[in-house]
């Protein structure tokens, strides 16, 4: 029998991803050691990645034992340290896996609008904090008709009450307080789509966006050709997230002067594409892909870190 190779060893390591993550921790407090926001932002992301190692663990979305899921989101994201800080992209970034979660629960099951109300739910909580998240139940309405197949007449009013309960609470409270219509305004100020424009686009961010998105689309395409080798409902989750991966990739495009918050979501959905990729792919070539896409996300860092995009281009 042949004996592994690093990469084989890498990707099925049972200390893959506490190496990785001790590496991460270091280099995530290079800059903000003292800040209270970078470690704010070191934790939730020791949460995110929890649950995307949780939602691979639940949904068998690797073939193989693997962590790769988790640490590609945390390789990805330690090159975007810009994103570090806390705010509320990382609630954002929890609603999307937590709906996920609920979402690929309804798979299969009879009676499932129970998960589909709270799928939404989190969808609906989502966007109380960023208006546009709401694109997202647009995109779970499409999977439930085209690749989950779970849609029908009650799970649809379960997504319409699930999406609007937490309206319903904050609205309630609101008119409590006599600032609804305020809030309201609020809401529908947050609606900006614009043409593509790189004006204002700082630099890092245009770059951070291309590689991202190029990783996530040699991914797509890998799984396109590939998707037979999974089981029919693994199948399923994938193309929901390519859905959501198409919607974000777009949103990117179109709300570029909110392009910290929809980075922090595409890196965050792009990982369980990049990571299935460089675990899953076969044939000549693919280890020195594997090695050649480290070296990419590590110069992205080096980019990022030492602020050389805005010696290439400046848009600002």
């Amino acid at each position: 029998m042949a004996r592994p190779n690093l990469r084989s060893r890498i990707v099925t390591g049972t200390f893959t991803l506490p190496a990785v993550a001790a590496f991460v921790a270091l280099l995530w407090l290079v800059h903000g050691i003292l800040d209270g926001k970078f470690w704010a932002g070191l934790g939730a992301t020791a949460v995110i990645t929890y649950l995307l190692v949780e939602l691979n663990n639940r949904n068998a979305l690797l073939r193989i034992r693997s962590r790769m899921m988790g640490c590609t989101f945390l390789v990805l994201y330690s090159a975007l340290p810009f994103l570090h800080d806390w705010d509320m992209g990382y609630v954002l970034a929890g609603c999307l896996l937590m709906s996920y979660f609920t979402l690929f629960s309804a798979y299969g099951e009879s009676h499932n609008s129970g998960r589909v109300f709270y799928a939404y739910a989190f969808v609906g909580l989502g966007s109380l904090f960023y208006p546009p998240f709401a694109l997202v139940a647009l995109a779970f309405f499409i999977s439930m008709l085209f690749q989950l197949r779970i849609m029908s007449l009650r799970n649809f009013w379960a997504s319409v009450f699930g999406y609007v309960l937490p309206y319903w609470l904050v609205g309630a409270w609101q008119l409590w307080r006599g600032t609804l219509g305020q809030w309201v305004d609020a809401l529908l100020q947050s609606w900006h789509f614009a043409l593509p424009q790189l004006q204002g686009v700082s630099p890092h961010a245009l770059g951070s966006f291309a590689v991202v998105a190029g990783l996530a689309f040699i991914a797509m395409m890998h799984y396109k050709n590939t998707a037979y080798n999974d089981k029919i409902k693994v199948r399923m989750y994938f193309y929901t997230i390519i859905t959501i991966e198409v919607l974000l990739i777009l949103g990117c495009v179109f709300l570029s002067s909110d392009h910290d918050v929809m980075l922090r979501l595409l890196a965050l959905n792009s990982a369980p594409l990049v990571g299935h990729h460089l675990s899953l792919a076969r044939g000549r070539g693919s280890d020195i892909w594997f090695y050649t896409a480290l070296c990419i996300i590590f110069a992205l860092g080096v980019f990022n870190y030492f602020g050389i995009w805005s010696n290439f281009f400046n848009f600002s």
